[in-house]
């Protein structure tokens, strides 16, 4: 907003008479958002695999459209964020509402500066928000990703509009076209405007998810201590209210509750999205493999492989199976290490209400762990050999 103001003025003088109105609605707006990219976020990790892969047409035009919808309520939040200055707690830093913003745009545009005093009270706030603040490495990696991603939508995009020729496959053939020589060209025209949809809807799908998981969920308390949400303000401070009232509950003294294995609960949700998802496909294509069904999740029977070995729950290429497991079970064993610390550390305090969620996890890695080999897929039983001590030897390390 400072920066609009500066150039723009006029514009923002006029612009500051509504965001004032608009400012008490910034925060149920940008949470209404929030809550969309949520819902779809998960109806993509769940609807991705068990459409057969998003492998077809229709379920691939699904997938963009979810991806679209994902950047489209990230470019709103950042529109909210650019018109009112409200800033949503983030990990790493607090929040601002709209209102608050509101008057901070307006002593912008009226010239006017906080008093000494307030500066004064301001600059220990200043000073612990630099010590917290993370280590510049991970600007430097958010940067490099969003140089690539604009460079590859771009490389593909001028590729697509300078094509070189393109294929129809009534006559099996090629239509050839004028195209610079010297810029990024195909020969496919068709498919490299299906590449580019594709990687557009997966560029607003990775922002919107990445911006959606740094936002701190409201808090909530459990008995885990781990669903109790950390103030990005004062962690501190939230930690000794969960450590004051885990006390009180135990019968014990103490004087901060021990929070080494907490994560944020969006990414606690996500994950444990992600490897039901997972274990439930597992299971169902052990099934579908020891049945000897020769059709996708008993219902669809492929133009292609349709051996049942050849097969693998929805998907109609076993190795295309293995993979996806392969990339989710250490994930999933890694996350349940983690609820399975944070269960006996709570027993440990005296808590007698303790989530049992680790021990779904666990079963859900060992499917995942175990379907690559059942499919009979030489690479991927061969990749989950080679990541099973890889695992074992990572937990016994962090242990």
């Amino acid at each position: 907003m400072s920066v609009s103001c500066r150039l723009f003025p006029d514009a923002a003088s006029g612009l500051g008479l509504s965001v004032g109105v608009f400012g008490r609605w910034a925060p149920r707006l940008h949470l209404f958002c929030d809550g969309l990219t949520e819902a779809l976020l998960y109806f993509g990790i769940v609807f991705s695999p068990w459409a057969f892969g998003t492998t077809e047409a229709w379920s691939q035009h699904i997938m963009d459209a979810v991806g679209f919808s994902l950047g489209g309520l990230l470019a709103c939040k950042w529109l909210i964020r650019l018109a009112t200055g409200y800033r949503p707690a983030r990990w790493g830093r607090g929040a601002a509402t709209g209102v608050e913003a509101t008057e901070r745009s307006r002593q912008r545009l009226a010239g006017s500066e906080a008093p000494p005093a307030d500066r004064d009270q301001k600059q220990p706030q200043r000073a612990v928000a630099e010590v917290r603040r993370p280590f510049q490495l991970g600007g430097l990696i958010t940067a490099f990703l969003a140089v690539l991603t604009v460079l590859l939508l771009a490389y593909t995009l001028i590729s697509a509009l300078n094509a070189r020729a393109t294929f129809v496959p009534r006559g099996r053939e090629l239509v050839y076209f004028e195209a610079v020589s010297w810029l990024p060209h195909s020969y496919n025209q068709e498919a490299t405007w299906q590449t580019f949809w594709m990687c557009l809807g997966l560029a607003g799908m990775f922002w919107a998810a990445r911006d959606w998981l740094l936002t701190a969920a409201r808090p909530r308390r459990d008995g885990l201590g781990l669903d109790a949400e950390d103030d990005p303000d004062e962690p501190h401070l939230a930690s000794q209210r969960n450590s004051s009232a885990n006390s009180a509950r135990s019968g014990r003294s103490c004087t901060a509750w021990p929070r080494r294995y907490a994560l944020p609960r969006r990414l606690r949700r996500l994950l444990f999205v992600v490897c039901l998802n997972g274990g439930v496909l597992a299971v169902e294509g052990i099934v579908q493999r020891s049945v000897g069904s020769n059709k996708l999740l008993f219902v669809v029977e492929p133009r292609i492989h349709k051996d049942p070995t050849s097969q693998f729950g929805p998907y109609a290429y076993r190795g295309s199976a293995s993979q996806y497991l392969n990339l989710i079970w250490p994930v999933c064993l890694g996350y349940g290490w983690v609820r399975a610390r944070a269960a006996a550390q709570a027993r440990g305090w005296g808590l007698r209400r303790v989530s049992r969620a680790h021990l779904w996890l666990v079963g859900c890695a060992v499917a995942m762990a175990a379907a690559p080999v059942i499919s009979a897929c030489r690479g991927g039983a061969v990749i989950a050999a080679a990541l099973i001590p890889l695992a074992v030897a990572t937990l016994l390390v962090a242990n």
